[in-house]
């Protein structure tokens, strides 16, 4: 379904169309906020919906984090403690740009969020109150095909051989959810067993093609459903272009750096 998903161009155009909708609204308001800056395209943008989505599967990215997501280059958390030592927003500042106090519960800002200049530049741009539904229907096909691919034969019995590898090496996870949710990992720092325990993971998948087959049945799954919901998907596809050209009109000259 990469052809119904943002572009890593389309992603970083429309982010700081965002961006600069949100720093206007600010402006009118009388608060001061940083600028927007123009993010670098990153693996994480190129495809979304789809990283780790069959748990780890690089050696070299695992033997550093475990299943850990990758921190980014220390010289990007220098430059973002020299943002934040230029600006430092006080609350009221952030109550304005998220539509919730600092201390207020997000998970309640169904309501306030509205009134935030960051929701409203994202209603803007994307017609939704929150950027993080904006893509609501593709993902209900995109959670689908990975359920039905889940319960294939081929995948059941590529998840057994995984199983049974990691048994070898010492391990009793039933398939690579298991290892991948395990809760010892869920502190902040990585341990010497979360990354023994991921290379193996990385190992066994290669051995028993796991992300192979899971990813040669989706994409049959999903054809299936583009073809079968030709409709839907026309229409996932016209607000893409749709959202895309919005924030080409708001980004403007700023596009060409």
């Amino acid at each position: 379904m990469d052809a119904y998903v943002e572009s890593p161009e389309q992603a970083q155009v429309n982010d700081l169309a965002v961006q600069e909708l949100a720093y206007s609204c600010m402006k009118e308001r009388g608060f001061k906020w940083s600028k927007p800056v123009q993010n670098e395209t990153s693996e994480m943008a190129s495809s979304p919906m789809n990283a780790r989505r069959y748990g780890v599967i690089e050696g070299p990215e695992v033997r550093k984090w475990g299943y850990h997501p990758p921190s980014g280059p220390d010289s990007d958390s220098r430059e973002q403690k020299n943002l934040e030592k230029e600006f430092k927003p006080d609350a009221r500042a952030v109550e304005a740009y998220m539509g919730v106090a600092p201390d207020e519960d997000v998970s309640r800002e169904s309501t306030s969020s509205k009134k935030g200049c960051l929701g409203r530049a994202q209603a803007d741009i994307f017609g939704e109150r929150k950027e993080d539904s904006k893509w609501k229907e593709l993902l209900k096909y995109h959670s689908q095909s990975f359920l039905d691919a889940s319960r294939d034969p081929g995948v059941v019995d590529a998840m057994a051989r995984w199983s049974t590898c990691m048994k070898g090496l010492g391990y009793n996870y039933a398939d690579i959810w298991g290892s991948n949710n395990d809760p010892r990992w869920q502190v902040s720092e990585v341990s010497a067993t979360e990354i023994s325990t991921a290379t193996h993971d990385v190992r066994c998948k290669r051995e028993s093609r796991v992300p192979t087959v899971l990813l040669s049945v989706e994409t049959k799954l999903q054809a299936d459903y583009i073809r079968r919901h030709a409709k839907d998907f026309s229409k996932i596809k016209h607000n893409l272009a749709k959202v895309y050209e919005h924030s080409l009109e708001v980004v403007g000259p700023r596009r060409a750096g």
